[in-house]
C-alpha cells in the first residue's frame, strides 16, 4: 500500500475480510504460531509474530478484532528517542498493581502470552519494586517495571493535546483505501514527530502521593494526580513569569483554565504552569509532603505551591552585563529566541 510496510491478514469468518496492520519500521520477517505445534492435522493458527527494525508485534489471531499482546519483555524503550529518565527504587506494589488496573480492557488482548519458554525462576514476588520513568521526544511518558533483568512498560501517557477536547470528525487517514480492507496501525514505535516542542525535559514522580511533574522544551510544567475513576476535569492553568525587569511586553493572564475535559482512569491533568519566557526547563524538585515544587530555566528559577496553585517566589537570575538583559524578549524573532536561549547557556557554562 504505497510506501508503507504492511502485513495483510485475511480471515474467513466474514466475506472479504482483509485487514492490513501498518507498521512504522521495516518488516523483516513473520511468524505464524499454530495448536497444537508439530503436527500436520487439526492446526489451527493462534497468533502471528511481526519482526521489524524496531520491535517486535504480536498480533492474536484468535480474536475478530486482532488486538495485539501485551509483550512481556522486548518492549522498545526508543519507541521515540529518550529525552529524559528518572529512577525510582523500592517503591511499593500498591502503585504499581494502581498503574495496571487503569489499563483499557480492550486495548490488548485477554488471551496468555503464546510464546513458551524463557521464564525466569524468580522465588515469589518482591515486596518493593524498582521503577524506570522515560520522558520521549513526542511527549510520550512511560513508566517500567525494572525489578528483573526485563523492563517491562506497565503504563503510558501522552501530553501532546492533553488540554485539548478529543477532536471529531476527522477523515480517515486510509480512506483511498478500498472500503474492503481495514488498516490498522500497530507497535508503539513512532518515528514521526509533530511538535518538537513536546521534548520532555524533566521529570518527577512521588509514588506514594502517586504524583508525577513533568516539563517540556516550551516551558510547560504539568502536575498530574492519580485517580481511579473518569473525571471530568477543568485543569486550571497558572502563569510564571523570569523574564528580567527590562522586558515590555510581561503576561497578563496570569490564571486560567483549559475547560471541562474528560479524561480514564489514571495518571490525570490538575494543574499546568507555562513559564514565560518560553523555553526549557534545566532543573526541577518536588516536595510532595509540602507541596512544592521549585524549576528553572535559563532566565531564573521559581517556586510554586501546587496545592493552592500560588507563585511563592520567582525571580530572573540573568546578570545586568548580560547582552540579553536589555533585548525584549516580546519582540524577538523566532531564531533569535531560540539564540539567545543558546548565548545564555554558553556564558553560563562558561563561568
Amino acid at each position: 500500500y504505497i510506501d508503507k510496510n504492511t502485513v495483510t491478514i485475511i480471515q474467513h469468518r466474514k466475506a472479504n475480510d482483509y485487514t492490513a496492520l501498518d507498521c512504522a519500521s521495516k518488516v523483516i520477517d513473520i511468524q505464524v504460531i499454530e495448536t497444537p505445534p508439530h503436527k500436520k492435522d487439526d492446526t489451527y493458527a493462534t497468533a502471528l509474530l511481526i519482526l521489524t527494525e524496531e520491535e517486535l508485534v504480536v498480533i492474536d489471531l484468535l480474536d475478530e478484532e486482532l488486538p495485539e499482546f501485551r509483550l512481556p519483555y522486548l518492549s522498545p524503550i526508543h519507541s521515540s528517542p529518550v529525552t529524559s529518565v528518572k529512577y525510582l527504587p523500592h517503591c511499593t506494589n500498591t502503585f504499581l498493581e494502581l498503574l495496571k488496573s487503569t489499563e483499557p480492557p480492550s486495548k490488548y488482548s485477554k488471551n496468555p502470552w503464546p510464546i513458551t519458554g524463557g521464564k525466569l525462576d524468580i522465588d515469589g514476588e518482591p515486596r518493593m519494586t524498582d521503577l524506570v520513568v522515560t520522558g520521549h521526544e513526542d511527549g510520550a511518558i512511560n513508566i517500567w517495571l525494572v525489578s528483573t533483568c526485563m523492563m517491562r512498560l506497565v503504563y503510558s501517557k501522552d501530553t501532546e493535546r492533553i488540554l485539548e477536547p478529543p477532536q471529531t470528525g476527522i477523515e480517515d487517514a486510509f480512506g483511498e483505501y478500498d472500503e474492503e480492507i481495514t488498516m490498522r496501525s500497530v507497535g508503539k514505535y513512532n518515528p514521526y514527530l509533530n511538535e518538537p516542542n513536546l521534548k520532555i525535559q524533566k521529570i518527577e514522580l512521588c509514588p506514594f502521593s502517586r504524583t508525577l511533574c513533568v516539563s517540556n522544551k516550551k516551558g510547560e510544567v504539568y502536575k498530574f494526580v492519580f485517580n481511579p475513576a473518569r473525571r471530568t476535569i477543568d485543569t486550571p492553568i497558572c502563569t510564571v513569569d523570569l523574564s528580567p525587569p527590562t522586558e515590555p511586553d510581561k503576561p497578563t493572564e496570569l490564571k486560567t483554565s483549559a475547560g471541562a475535559i474528560d479524561f480514564p482512569p489514571g495518571l490525570q491533568p490538575e494543574l499546568c504552569i507555562r513559564v514565560f519566557p518560553p523555553s526549557s526547563i534545566l532543573t526541577m524538585a518536588l516536595n510532595p509532603s509540602a507541596g512544592l515544587l521549585s524549576f528553572g530555566n535559563a532566565y531564573g528559577l521559581a517556586i510554586f505551591d501546587i496545592q493552592s496553585h500560588k507563585e511563592i517566589h520567582a525571580v530572573c537570575t540573568l546578570d545586568k552585563t548580560d547582552p540579553c538583559y536589555d533585548q525584549p524578549f516580546s519582540n524577538m524573532t523566532r531564531g533569535e529566541k531560540l539564540r539567545r536561549t543558546f548565548s545564555i547557556r554558553a556564558s553560563r557554562s562558561s563561568k
